[in-house]
């Protein structure tokens, strides 16, 4: 597959992810979070800080394979269309998150400016409306990068407060923290193959 011109490297678009005392905690190994629910809608940013270059994290975040390693619930990735210069596909999940909720089906847009950002946005599935991004922001020795993640979803259809609570606390985290162990796993045990990836 052809590969889109690399993009410059990001700053954090998240103001909150600036101070000290988040900074202090992605160091430590947390993962960081906030996140704002409504009656209809619930929206999320979170980070976590992977001991790995901005490529290993690209080519896991990239690959319907490697997702379905680390995104808990989720059933089926599909790559349904992609442009011929690799700069953006449309991808399927299905995705479950409970018994208690059905099953969701997400078709996005992704955009990509590898390796440092994917943008997507649902233009299809039975979720009435999603957007976020995948952000990779490489430190400055170029040991390390933090991954952001943000979403904005409303399901249109009901959803339990618990329900929704209990996957931003818990799912989340359980996802980034899966994110990191495979990056990390793939960056000390083949190095040179993991960082000479391309996008899948």
């Amino acid at each position: 597959m052809a590969q889109s011109t690399p993009a410059a490297q990001p700053t954090s678009a998240l103001s909150w992810m600036q101070s000290e005392a988040t900074q202090a905690r992605l160091s430590a190994g947390e993962v960081v979070m906030q996140s704002e629910l409504g009656s209809r809608a619930a929206s999320v940013q979170a980070a976590i800080r992977v001991r790995a270059v901005p490529q290993v994290v690209w080519n896991l975040i990239t690959g319907c394979q490697s997702v379905a390693s680390f995104v808990p619930g989720l059933r089926r990735c599909e790559r349904l269309q992609t442009a011929v210069d690799g700069s953006w596909s449309i991808v399927e999940h299905d995705i479950r998150y409970s018994i208690l909720m059905p099953m969701i089906r997400s078709i996005v847009r992704s955009q990509y400016q590898p390796p440092y950002r994917v943008d997507f946005s649902g233009v299809g599935g039975n979720i009435k409306s999603e957007s976020g991004s995948w952000v990779l922001d490489p430190a400055a020795d170029g040991q390390a990068t933090t991954v952001e993640y943000s979403i904005s979803i409303e399901p249109g259809f009901f959803v339990p407060r618990a329900v929704v609570r209990r996957s931003l606390s818990r799912e989340l985290p359980l996802m980034l923290t899966g994110l990191r162990a495979l990056a990390e796993q793939m960056a000390a045990s083949a190095p040179v193959a993991a960082q000479a990836g391309s996008l899948q």
